[in-house]
C-alpha cells in the first residue's frame, strides 16, 4: 500500500501464480483501495472504519491459505472465464429478440439473463472481493431512471480506479435488492465430495449444443438448445501439503500413489442474502449438488415464522390455522390524486411447513449452480413478497402513532378460517363506488400453500361491494400463473396482465391498488 500525506494512493497484490491472474489482481487491488480511501467529507478520515477492508482481506486470506496444494485463485478465475462467456452468449441471444435501443436493450437483456437464465457473473464487484453470480434483482422491471441500476452493457469487470471510489461506496440502492452467490473454496475431504478443478474450459467454445445432441430430459422435451458443458480433467496436489499429511507428520493415507493426491478442497457458493425455504425445498436443492441433509434434532420453525422472524414456538405443527397480521400503507390513486391507502394484511397457511435457511451450497461443477437458480429465484420472490407485506417500515410505524392503532405485526392462532369470497373480479366498474373509509383499513387475506410441488399464493380483498379473489402458482424463475379463475369475468389477457403486474411490483399492496384503479370500486 502506497501512501501520500497519510492517504492511500495505490494498492498492489501478489499471490498465487502470476500467469493469467493480472486482471484478477488489478480488480482486487482496486477494491482494497476503495476500502482504504476516505470519502470527501471533512471528518471522513477520522470516522472511517476498516470493516470492509478487513472482510475483503479475510476472504482473500481464506483462498490463500488453501492455495499451497492447488491455486484456488486460478480455480475461481477459471470459473469466471467460463461463466462470463455463457453470460455474454445469452445476452446476445436475448438482444436478438428485443427491439429496444442499444443501451436500453443491453440493460434489459442483462437483467433478463440475470433473473431468468444463467445469472450474471461478476468479479470483485459491489465492494466485495471474489466472484459472485447475481441471480435475482427485486423489482427488476422498474425503470432504470427510478433506481440506481447495474452496468448497462456486457462487461468483463474492468478494474476500478480511485475516481470511482465514492460511486462504488455509495452504490447501495441495488445492493439490498440483489441476490447473489459468492463463489469460494473450502476444506473438504476428496473422499467425501468431488474436489475443485482448475480450468477455464467448463463450457465448449460453441456454448450451446443442438437439441438432438442433448441427453437432458428438459432440453429434449422443450426442443431447445442446451448448454454444452464440459468435464475438465482433475487436478492433483502434493500429498505432503494436504491437510491430512500435516496432521499425520507428513504421511497422507489417502494418497493415490507416489506423491500426488486429489486436493481436499471443494467449491462452495455462499448465498447473499441467505435464503429461507421450506425444508423439502432445501432437501431437493442440496440433493441436486450431491449433499445429504441431516434431519433436525429439534423441531424447526415453520417457513412463515422463520422468514418473518416470529417466535419459533408459534410454528408448531398442531394442525391449526396460523394467521399473521400487519397493517400497511400503500399508495393509491383517487380521482387523479395520489393518497395513502391502508391495508390490514392477514397471512394464512393452513398446513404448516418446516423451514431451513440456505446459507451455502457446495458444488463440483458450475452446471449444478445454473440448474438450481430457478428454484432460488422462486423462493427469493416469495420471501420478498411476504416481507414487504408483513414487515413494518417507517411509514407504517408513523401510521401507528397517528391513528393510535396497534398495527405492530402480531401472531394470532385461530381455528376460524378466512371467510370465503362472495365474488371474483367483476367485468364492469360499479356504478356507485364505495371505497373503504379512510379511518378503516381494507382487509386483505393472503394464503400461502408451500407443501405442494408448485407453491400457491391466494389473495382476497374488497373490490367495490364484493370480495375479489385470485390464486397464483409461483413457478421456478418466479413466473406467476393465475390458476383460480373459474368464475372470473375478466379475459385471459387481463389475467396475464395481472400476473405480470405482480411480478413487476413485487408488492401486494401496490398490486391491489392497481386492480382497484383498473376495475373501479
Amino acid at each position: 500500500i502506497n501512501f501520500e500525506s497519510n492517504i492511500p494512493r495505490k494498492v498492489s497484490l501478489e499471490f498465487g501464480d502470476n500467469q493469467g491472474l493480472s486482471d484478477f489482481k488489478a480488480a482486487a487491488a482496486a477494491i482494497f483501495l476503495v476500502d482504504l480511501t476516505p470519502s470527501s467529507s471533512p471528518l471522513a478520515a477520522v470516522n472511517m472504519t476498516l470493516d470492509r477492508f478487513a472482510a475483503n482481506l479475510e476472504a482473500m486470506a481464506r483462498l490463500d491459505k488453501l492455495s499451497p496444494s492447488v491455486d484456488c485463485f486460478k480455480a475461481i478465475n477459471g470459473l469466471h472465464s467460463s461463466l462470463i462467456r455463457l453470460f455474454e452468449h445469452e445476452v446476445r441471444s436475448t438482444l436478438q429478440i428485443m427491439n429496444d435501443g442499444a443501451d436500453e436493450g443491453a440493460e434489459k437483456a442483462g437483467r433478463e439473463v440475470m433473473c431468468k437464465k444463467s445469472g450474471r457473473p461478476r468479479m470483485h464487484a459491489r465492494g466485495r472481493f471474489g466472484l459472485a453470480v447475481e441471480y435475482w434483482l427485486s423489482r427488476r422491471r422498474v425503470k432504470p431512471a427510478l433506481r440506481q441500476s447495474p452496468p448497462s452493457r456486457v462487461e468483463t469487470e474492468q478494474p476500478a480506479t480511485k475516481d470511482h471510489s465514492q460511486s462504488q461506496r455509495d452504490q447501495t440502492n441495488d445492493d439490498d435488492r440483489i441476490y447473489s452467490l459468492h463463489i469460494e473454496a473450502q476444506t473438504c475431504s476428496s473422499m467425501h465430495y468431488p474436489p475443485l478443478r482448475i480450468s477455464d474450459a467448463w463450457i465448449a467454445d460453441r456454448v450451446e449444443k443442438p437439441p438432438g445432441e442433448s441427453m437432458d430430459a428438459v432440453d429434449i422435451m422443450s426442443d431447445a438448445p442446451g448448454i454444452d458443458w464440459l468435464e475438465p480433467a482433475p487436478n492433483y496436489a502434493s500429498s505432503k501439503e494436504s491437510p491430512q499429511a500435516q496432521r499425520n507428520g507428513g504421511m497422507d493415507l489417502d494418497a493415490i500413489g507416489g506423491d500426488v493426491r486429489l486436493p481436499d478442497i471443494r467449491f462452495v457458493a455462499k448465498l447473499d442474502p441467505p435464503l429461507v425455504v421450506p425444508w423439502h425445498v432445501a432437501t431437493r436443492v442440496l440433493n441436486a449438488v450431491g449433499v445429504t441433509i441431516e434431519q433436525p434434532v429439534l423441531l424447526p420453525p415453520t417457513y412463515e415464522n422463520m422468514l418473518l422472524g416470529r417466535d419459533a414456538q408459534a410454528g408448531s405443527a398442531n394442525g391449526s390455522l396460523q394467521q399473521i397480521k400487519a397493517e400497511k400503507l400503500a399508495v393509491a390513486k383517487r380521482d387523479g390524486v395520489f393518497v395513502d391507502a391502508r391495508h390490514e394484511n392477514s397471512l394464512h397457511y393452513p398446513k404448516p411447513d418446516f423451514a431451513r435457511t440456505l446459507d451455502e451450497i457446495p458444488f463440483s461443477h458450475p452446471r449444478q449452480i445454473v440448474e438450481i437458480l430457478p428454484t432460488l429465484r422462486q423462493w427469493a420472490f416469495i420471501g420478498s413478497l411476504l416481507r414487504e407485506a408483513f414487515t413494518l417500515n417507517k411509514d407504517d410505524l408513523e401510521l401507528q402513532q397517528s391513528t393510535n392503532h396497534t398495527a405492530q405485526a402480531s401472531l394470532d392462532n385461530t381455528n376460524k378460517p378466512p371467510p370465503p369470497p362472495r365474488n371474483l373480479f367483476p367485468t364492469q366498474p360499479h356504478k356507485q363506488p364505495k371505497p373503504p373509509s379512510p379511518s378503516h383499513p381494507s382487509s386483505v387475506s393472503i394464503s400461502l400453500t408451500t407443501s405442494t410441488h408448485v407453491p400457491t399464493l391466494s389473495l382476497s380483498f374488497p373490490l367495490g361491494t364484493e370480495i375479489a379473489q385470485i390464486a397464483f402458482e409461483v413457478a421456478p424463475n418466479a413466473e406467476l400463473k393465475a390458476v383460480d379463475r373459474s368464475a372470473m369475468g375478466s379475459s385471459r389477457a387481463d389475467v396475464r396482465r395481472l400476473a405480470a403486474m405482480l411480478e413487476a411490483c413485487e408488492d401486494v399492496g401496490v398490486w391491489i391498488e392497481f386492480v382497484r384503479s383498473r376495475y373501479g370500486w
